[in-house]
Formats: structure tokens, sequence, C-alpha cells
């Protein structure tokens, strides 16, 4: 039985019903920690950081399927992933169709949600894609000595930003509140746009979600 850490609970949706066990933690590093930890209490062999990630690297199109090799932290130390658990998941994804890269992603503790803190963090740390779930899971991983691997999909890319309004509409419990986005948006209309090419590619990207956590129910741990 592994354990598996989302942000969102689109995320989590994606997953199989079965014998894992996942915890949705609203896109906080904090309350990713948190929830890494009480999966390690309820005896999991292995943890694994799972959902979506901002692109930094300028030519990853939406829909890009990472499977990491290095989890780079906000204070600028490493973590390695399992080899043998991600090369599973890499020979599984390219059996199915997918050119996953086994790169770098880098774990922030806030939002990187504009172009130039994106373009910022990739000159900072040559890291393919961020998100704010990994390197907490990671560090709990690290210190129960569980398995760990990282299997994200970009969404926005480099050069996108994430519009007030979508970030003010993410709940504590990592569910999309449609009536908090409504409102921001009456108050931006200019974001009209940005929010519906992030909601396109938000859906590719989980779309390519779904069809990973269908090449095993365990995500290929063994």
């Amino acid at each position: 039985m592994i354990g598996i850490v989302t942000g969102l609970v689109a995320e989590a949706r994606c997953l199989r019903q079965g014998q894992n066990r996942f915890i949705c933690t609203g896109g906080s590093s904090s309350r990713a920690r948190e929830g890494a930890e009480r999966l390690v209490t309820q005896d999991v062999c292995a943890l694994c950081s799972f959902g979506l990630a901002g692109g930094l690297h300028p030519g990853l199109p939406s829909g890009t399927l990472l499977l990491p090799k290095t989890v780079v932290l906000p204070c600028g130390g490493k973590i390695e992933t399992d080899s043998v658990w991600r090369e599973r998941l890499i020979y599984l994804s390219r059996v199915a169709g997918f050119d996953p890269l086994s790169t770098t992603v880098v774990g922030s503790d806030d939002l990187v949600a504009t172009s130039e803190s994106k373009a910022a963090l990739y000159r900072e740390s040559g890291a393919a894609a961020v998100d704010m779930e990994s390197h907490a899971v990671g560090d709990v991983a690290l210190a129960a000595k569980l398995p760990f691997v990282v299997v994200r999909v970009i969404a926005d890319t480099h050069d996108e930003a994430i519009p007030e309004s979508a970030r003010q509409g993410l709940g504590e419990e990592g569910k999309i509140r449609p009536l908090a986005v409504l409102i921001e948006l009456m108050r931006r209309p200019h974001e009209t746009g940005s929010l519906i090419r992030l909601g396109r590619e938000s859906g590719k990207a989980l779309g390519a979600l779904r069809r990973v956590a269908d090449l095993a129910p365990d995500l290929a741990f063994v």
C-alpha cells in the first residue's frame, strides 16, 4: 500500500480507488508535509507526490509528463526519487505512448503564479517545473526511509500566469469554489481569456494524469 499526496481534489480523482491511501492538501506545502506524515503513521510502504505542475522550461508544453529524478528544495538542497520505482513508471508510460521526462522539479512554499517569477525560478534552479507538494513529501519520505517518487504533468507553461480569479477560487480542502472564481472574475473581467486557457490546459494535464494512474493500480510500485 502506497501513500499518495495531491494538492487538488481534481488530481485525486484521477487515481484508482483501491488499497492505496491518498490525501489532498489544498495546494499548501505545510499541509502536504502534515498529510505525508499522517500517511506514514498508517503504515504505507512508499510515498508519491502526484498532480499538476507549473512549467519553467521554455520548451515544455502543457500535458508533458514528468517523472523526475531530483526534487530541488526551497533551501537549495536536493532529494532523489527512487530509481527502481521511477524506471518502472518510465517503462510503462512509454508503452502507453507517453514520452516522459526524467528531469528535475523544484519545490516552492508559495504559488509561483507569474511568468516573471517562473523565469526567475528557472534561472535559479534550472528545474523543468515547479509544484508545492513534492519537496514536502520527499522530506517526509527521506526521514521515514521510504521509497519516494514524483508524478507530475505540466498544466500552465513557463510564459503563462495563473489568474488571480483562479488563485482565489481554490479552497483549503483542494476544491475549486466556482462562486469565488465568478466574484473575482467580475472584478477582473480581463482575466476571462486567461482563465479559459488555464482551464483547457489543466483539463489536458488531468487527462494525462488519469492515463498514468491507469497504468498500474499501485503506480508500478512493487
